[in-house]
């Protein structure tokens, strides 16, 4: 529309400039996913690929018949996750279930669980690429933390944790989305409950024996079932951490026994921040919590430049500037060819203000060499308890629930017994 407003040539020109660069810049990161889920297909031994998303929920609540829903209905939500080369799930989530990090969290250890029930996940230096729509829902503390658990148990060595641009966030998942929204949309089809409406999920991929490898594996989750981890990881997750919201692409990996977040704006950027500086002779830090979140306080050799000169060290803190991102030149994000990002590359007195999301860290190895990297990280402490507790319901919403579950099965029998009396064979 904008293009179409424009009052000048060079305004058009230039509108049009910035149009090709974010359809080039879009493309890129789904080019990055392309190639991530391919590895994991091609080595499923050392990779898993895993993308989240979650289906219009105006298409899954029931009562269902021929295309229509009841005036009052049960509404639910539905989760999709893909497991390349290995299967599909569908989490079938009821109202009493909050969206945010618990759910999320819940949906992806599930995940990893009916993977690891078939014999598949990697166990040669195994690496996780994970997929989610870019949303508050996804991107939070405590995803987060528990991709950084992942790989402090050893589960995985690496996590990386990818989102595409907002606006531009469907991908083979909604494909698996439509086959079950076409299904529905039949005349034919006709769920008054939800045991009818997973019945009806398993029928979408029947059509064919390519559908048939399709199908998923349904898991109803309901509020006693969703796991706490927001009490679980809030008191040891970093104080400092903001602005986590801007970057596209996350990795989690362990240094020296200490793992350690860094972060990309985009794929296309040639290296993760904050950058790892040079090795240098360093007193290891005395404890596990120094090595975290310190700075070792030992004088520094003459052969290393003094504090002033050193670069000043910037955190990843509320209040500070959001990260920015030079976009790269249109000529540079020609198709096939690979976006070289040296000569937009930023100085590095701006580096310094363009990166706020940044935390020193202490990484003790050789006692005669030590490391000296930089990392966020996102848990300053590890919890005590190795598996959260579950959400804990009031006994006044179990009440309310229980309440219109009673009354939501009477109003199904005596609306949909009148015009499908075969669906009943007893009443409620």
């Amino acid at each position: 529309m904008r293009i179409l407003k424009s009052r000048s040539e060079h305004e058009r020109s230039e509108l049009k400039r910035m149009r090709l660069q974010h359809v080039e810049a879009q493309r890129n990161e789904r080019l990055h996913y392309y190639s991530n889920r391919a590895k994991a297909m091609a080595s499923p031994d050392h990779a898993l690929s895993i993308i989240i998303d979650g289906m219009d929920q105006a298409k899954t609540n029931v009562p269902l018949y021929s295309r229509k829903t009841s005036e009052r209905v049960l509404t639910q939500r539905l989760l999709g996750v893909k497991v390349h080369g290995i299967g599909n799930w569908v989490f079938l989530v009821d109202s009493t279930v909050r969206g945010g990090g618990n759910l999320i969290t819940e949906v992806l250890r599930r995940t990893l669980l009916e993977v690891e029930k078939l014999g598949k996940l990697p166990s040669i230096n195994p690496v996780l690429y994970l997929q989610l729509d870019n949303c508050s829902e996804n991107k939070n503390r405590t995803l987060f933390a528990f991709l950084n658990d992942l790989v402090h148990r050893n589960i995985f060595a690496e996590v990386h944790a990818g989102f595409l641009m907002v606006g531009h966030t469907h991908e083979d998942i909604d494909q698996f989305f439509s086959t079950i929204s076409s299904w529905l949309k039949k005349f034919d089809t006709i769920c008054p409950d939800v045991p009818s409406f997973i019945q009806a999920i398993g029928n979408a991929f029947t059509n064919s024996e390519k559908m048939k490898s399709q199908k998923p594996a349904v898991i109803q989750l309901n509020a006693s079932m969703i796991h706490d981890y927001d009490i679980h990881y809030e008191p040891h997750i970093n104080k400092e951490l903001a602005h986590h919201s801007q970057p596209h692409q996350f990795r989690f990996k362990k240094f020296d026994g200490i793992v350690l977040c860094h972060y990309k704006m985009w794929a296309v950027d040639a290296e993760y921040l904050p950058k790892q500086t040079s090795t240098v002779e360093q007193q290891a830090a005395a404890s596990f919590s120094d090595c975290l979140i310190s700075i070792s306080t030992t004088e520094p050799s003459s052969n290393q430049t003094s504090a002033s000169e050193q670069t000043k060290k910037r955190k990843f803190t509320r209040g500070a500037s959001k990260p920015k991102f030079k976009c790269p030149k249109p000529n540079k994000l020609q198709k096939g060819t690979q976006y070289n990002d040296a000569e937009d590359s930023v100085s590095e007195d701006e580096e310094k203000n363009e990166h706020p999301m940044m935390l020193d860290s202490v990484v003790a190895g050789d006692p005669n060499l030590k490391v000296y990297a930089k990392g966020i990280c996102w848990l300053t402490s590890l919890p005590s308890q190795t598996n959260p507790a579950v959400v804990i319901i009031p006994s006044s919403t179990k009440t309310i629930n229980a309440d219109n579950v009673c009354s939501f099965k009477k109003y199904i029998f005596e609306k949909a017994t009148t015009t499908h009396p075969d669906l009943f064979t007893s009443r409620y």
